[in-house]
């Protein structure tokens, strides 16, 4: 378990995708052989699975692990970390008004466990979603204050990222 979430950043940024299939199913199959007491990375290993069949462009067993994820997660964190996933399916498959929603679920619970890092990340994926439903002011603002937070975290990459998505809101305006 601890395995898993130690390696979960490096393999999501290195694209090792079918590394951490193997290692993340093995993770929910022994939690769950182990009972109750491991539920915490059985939690991990269903958000870990949702997150990298979306990075795989599997939507439809991402959707179904990041659902398992919603109902069965305690962690503010961990749920909004499933939503988000059901967030950038629902965008991929352009049903902008799910997304929203599922986002702002996100959003909200990114708030209310303080993880600043994660807020900024939904923010960024909350406003390409406003920009492309026609708020390009709303989305200019989740974008700043996105910004904002990833600086304050000391988060270069996700700087990076935002300004990105601020270029391309700034062009639609």
């Amino acid at each position: 378990g601890m395995l898993g979430l130690a390696l979960r950043p490096y393999l999501d940024r290195q694209a090792h995708h079918d590394d951490a299939l193997v290692l993340h199913t093995l993770v929910l199959q022994r939690s769950r052989k182990l009972g109750p007491l491991h539920r915490e990375f059985e939690e991990h290993a269903l958000t870990d699975l949702a997150w990298t069949y979306w990075r795989l462009g599997e939507y439809e067993r991402a959707e179904d692990y990041a659902r398992q994820a919603v109902e069965a997660c305690r962690q503010a964190y961990e749920r909004a970390r499933a939503l988000l996933t059901l967030g950038n399916v629902a965008m991929r498959r352009r049903q902008d008004a799910q997304a929203e929603q599922y986002l702002k679920q996100a959003l909200d619970l990114t708030r209310i466990g303080t993880d600043t890092w994660g807020e900024a990340h939904v923010l960024g994926i909350l406003a390409l979603v406003l920009d492309r439903t026609g708020r390009p002011e709303d989305a200019r603002r989740h974008l700043d204050l996105a910004l904002a937070l990833h600086r304050k975290v000391g988060n270069p990459a996700g700087e990076a990222t935002t300004l990105n998505h601020l270029g391309v809101v700034l062009r639609h305006q």
